[in-house]
């Protein structure tokens, strides 16, 4: 009968906790099975976050989910108190978490998570239970390119965290206040954060992160690092801190915290155009992106993959898969990066001969990068208007010069060393066509002069060139 069956769960559950009493989480999942039969909903519940946090930490996603989604269900029966909502409140946090990973940082359910667990915070309010619910509404928000929103979001959670004098939620602060910076375009205070950020970490904290984010904040700090160093003008320092982000996450052997580091890393290769590093890096996130769920990570491994193939001349199909990583980011909500994306398909299109699409597109990603503030890549776009202009009709040098001018004007307030470079050598060029070969060195060498590594990077490369084909001082073009 019913009454003797939940008593003999009872019985076995009791029996394996005393049998597996320094391992229980390993049998979690069977742990509260039992106690669910028992009708003990407390150890249920209790086992069945065990489970779901054991699951977290392997990249079992859709597991974890699972289990978060049975105990907040059983919660639910039991009587409202404020212990019930602090339990409620820990599996909020933690089924947010994992939705982030496999439903994307802006899905409907993730922010359903966030906004529950705020109502709840304010209802038992602590500051140790307040920093996981501003973390990952901070996700949220700077996915959806709410980049004030998430700056303010990142300062609560610094002050939080200076407050507790905790190092682990230190790291993670200055990782959310040095993101959201350098989607503003504050890349100097960016990188300041993301080094007291590495200062800070130690492998040890690793466990904590995944219970507040499901990443590693130390590869966070240093993947970021990296693409503040490159647009700094540090091309060198900017690949070691990548190798750094993808070996600690090899080392940690976590699954997500990988397809983080690869699709960091690969953008910077990106940036440096190297396609044949981007297919490679891609194609591992894709692998495990795929194989565990990560649709955030999976989206931008596609369009990366995409851009490499079509910088090796399969443009056709990389521009398919280029579309394909754009419109799942787009379906997920995602904003932030998507001036810069639209720029890359821009590109895309030149290639192909279609240049008033790429202007189009380029004009509507400008658009979209002042309306949302992302001004880390507004230099960007207004040097490839430029190029598209000139690449459309000789007769639009004076509007490719504003353009170029404009760039500059950008990159240097920031400062963007390697976009000003880029736009400096593009009006540089178009100067000395137009016979002002000295205005032209004046404008590109001090640009150039500036840098003290990364001479092997091909921007540098293209710059040097120039400068040697420009006329010397007091010269013109015949």
């Amino acid at each position: 009968d019913k009454v003797e069956r939940a008593h003999l769960h009872e019985t076995v559950g009791r029996l394996l906790e005393e049998l597996y009493e320094d391992r229980r989480q390993e049998i979690a999942v069977s742990l509260a099975r039992h106690f669910e039969e028992a009708h003990i909903l407390d150890k249920a519940i209790e086992y069945l976050r065990r489970a779901g946090e054991r699951a977290m930490r392997l990249s079992a996603h859709e597991e974890a989910i699972q289990h978060f989604t049975r105990a907040l269900h059983l919660l639910a029966s039991l009587p409202d108190t404020p212990e019930r909502a602090r339990q409620e409140l820990t599996l909020q946090i933690l089924l947010g978490n994992v939705l982030l990973a496999t439903k994307g940082y802006t899905a409907p359910e993730v922010g359903q998570c966030y906004t529950r667990a705020q109502v709840l915070y304010q209802q038992i309010g602590g500051a140790s239970e307040l920093f996981p619910v501003l973390h990952g509404l901070h996700r949220y928000h700077i996915a959806r390119a709410e980049f004030l929103t998430s700056l303010n979001l990142a300062q609560q959670c610094l002050d939080l965290a200076r407050g507790q004098s905790d190092p682990a939620l230190l790291v993670a602060a200055h990782r959310m206040m040095g993101t959201s910076l350098y989607f503003l375009g504050e890349f100097t205070t960016a990188l300041d954060h993301y080094e007291q950020g590495m200062a800070l970490y130690e492998p040890g904290q690793h466990a904590s992160y995944m219970l507040l984010s499901g990443q590693d904040e130390g590869v966070g700090c240093r993947g970021y690092a990296t693409w503040a160093l490159w647009v700094l003008g540090y091309p060198d320092q900017s690949l070691e801190r990548s190798r750094e982000a993808v070996a600690l996450a090899r080392k940690l052997s976590h699954p997500y915290s990988l397809a983080y580091a690869l699709v960091l890393t690969a953008w910077v290769h990106q940036f440096r155009r190297e396609p044949l590093v981007v297919e490679k890096l891609a194609e591992e996130d894709v692998a495990i992106s795929a194989k565990h769920g990560f649709a955030f990570w999976l989206a931008f491994g596609i369009l990366l993959r995409g851009w490499a193939l079509v910088e090796q001349g399969r443009i056709e199909t990389g521009l398919d898969q280029m579309r394909q990583g754009l419109d799942m980011a787009e379906a997920m909500g995602v904003g932030s990066g998507r001036p810069y994306c639209l720029g890359m398909l821009a590109q895309a299109y030149v290639k192909m001969g279609r240049i008033q699409e790429a202007l189009t597109l380029l004009d509507k990603a400008i658009q979209l990068a002042e309306e949302t503030g992302e001004a880390c890549s507004l230099s960007d776009l207004c040097y490839l208007k430029g190029e598209c202009l000139l690449a459309l009709s000789d007769a639009n040098q004076t509007a490719a010069e504003a353009c170029f001018r404009r760039a500059i004007d950008i990159a240097r307030q920031q400062p963007h060393r390697i976009s000003e470079l880029r736009a400096a050598k593009d009006l540089s060029r178009l100067l000395w066509r137009q016979g002002k070969g000295e205005e032209a060195r004046q404008l590109l060498a001090p640009v150039y002069g500036w840098f003290s590594e990364g001479f092997d990077a091909l921007d540098l490369k293209e710059a040097k060139a120039l400068l040697d084909m420009l006329p010397a001082a007091g010269s013109t073009l015949g």
